[in-house]
């Protein structure tokens, strides 16, 4: 339940789940996030 909780998607990740943030992330894709 938490994992599902964690990768919920988040306003500050523009509504991606971490998941998705992560692997845009690492696939070099412009990141919405604006934390490091």
């Amino acid at each position: 339940i938490a994992e599902e909780i964690n990768n919920r998607p988040r306003r500050r990740l523009g509504y991606l789940t971490p998941t998705e943030a992560f692997a845009r992330l690492l696939a070099g894709e412009p990141h919405v996030a604006s934390t490091p």
